[in-house]
């Protein structure tokens, strides 16, 4: 309930758990100088603990995460834990309505909410026993925070500057026959699969017969995009009606390089050489993948519709 407990909220959140008569083996972390009373009757077994030097190492190893609002709560979204949340105070509402209203935490409301032991037994039930409501809350925690902001703000800064580093250009050019082997080992890559709407893996020979179709469009432009080190990812434009679908792959061995911003604007430019400005172009993204999302929100594409049945969402921009 925070570094000091400050609202005070242990000893409600303990007297609620024991009010849901369920068996379970409860760990409280009682902040230093604070006394707490744990019972010792009922089919759950509390145990007080000292603050832990690493607390989300602990939540990952429990089935249930009872937590003031604070920012323990991006933590928890990370590691996948189920939670339910208490609103310790008013500098934690965003934060609480944020994961609330996203399915990924049980909201126990404030302190004055939790002080009805009965009323927050209640709510607290089912999370205390059905494993399955414990999972969904955990599934949908960890589509809020992925722990990956690290490389997002890496590949922000190189997408601002248009390059991996000082001196390193990045450009695209038309693929071709020669690039089948390198072309078919960035497709068949499991995580580049894991997003694709087709995920099976590709055989060399359906791979180079695509490729042979692909080189004769003329509503399709290949690229393979390279920087001063050799290629580092490809990009695909599809023409759908009036649109041009983009499709981007960094290569295996420089994800986390920040490339996937400028692999994005190189294909761009590519394609406006081609059909020239004002060319409406369109991503498809899966929902659960957070950071090409947000590689077209900061690129200025915009939501064109809800995801559809299979969690793919279409999002829109005009070419410059």
């Amino acid at each position: 309930m925070g570094g000091t407990d400050a609202a005070g909220l242990l000893p409600a959140v303990v007297r609620a758990l024991d009010a849901v008569g369920v068996p379970a083996e409860v760990d409280v972390v009682v902040p230093a100088g604070r006394g707490l009373d744990i019972p010792d009757t009922g089919p759950a077994r509390f145990r007080a603990i000292a603050p832990l030097s690493d607390l989300p190492a602990a939540m990952a190893r429990a089935d249930l995460v009872i937590s003031a609002a604070g920012t323990t709560v991006w933590e928890l979204c990370c590691v996948g834990v189920a939670m339910a949340l208490v609103r310790a105070a008013d500098n934690q509402t965003e934060g609480y309505r944020a994961v609330v209203e996203a399915g990924a935490g049980l909201g126990l409301g404030g302190p004055a909410d939790v002080a009805d032991a009965t009323s927050t037994a209640d709510t607290l039930r089912p999370l205390l026993t059905d494993p399955g409501v414990r999972a969904g809350f955990a599934a949908r925690a960890r589509t809020v925070v992925d722990g990956r902001g690290a490389e997002r703000i890496v590949e922000a800064v190189a997408a601002a500057v248009g390059a991996r580093g000082r001196g390193n250009t990045v450009t695209a050019r038309p693929a071709t026959e020669a690039d089948a082997g390198l072309l078919l080992a960035w497709r068949n890559d499991p995580e580049t699969r894991r997003w694709s709407r087709t995920s099976e893996e590709v055989r060399p020979e359906e791979h180079r017969a695509w490729l042979r179709r692909s080189l004769d469009r003329t509503d399709r432009l290949l690229l393979v995009v390279a920087d001063d080190t050799g290629p580092v990812g490809t990009v695909r434009w599809d023409r759908e009606d009036d649109d041009w679908e983009v499709s981007i792959t960094v290569a295996p061995d420089r994800r986390g390089s920040g490339l996937a911003g400028p692999l994005l604007t190189a294909g761009e430019h590519a394609l406006r050489e081609r059909t020239g400005p004002g060319t409406p172009v369109i991503a498809v993204v899966h929902a659960d993948n957070v950071a090409s999302a947000r590689l077209f929100a900061r690129a200025g594409y915009r939501p064109a519709g809800p995801a559809d049945d299979d969690g793919f969402a279409t999002h829109r921009r005009i070419l410059p």
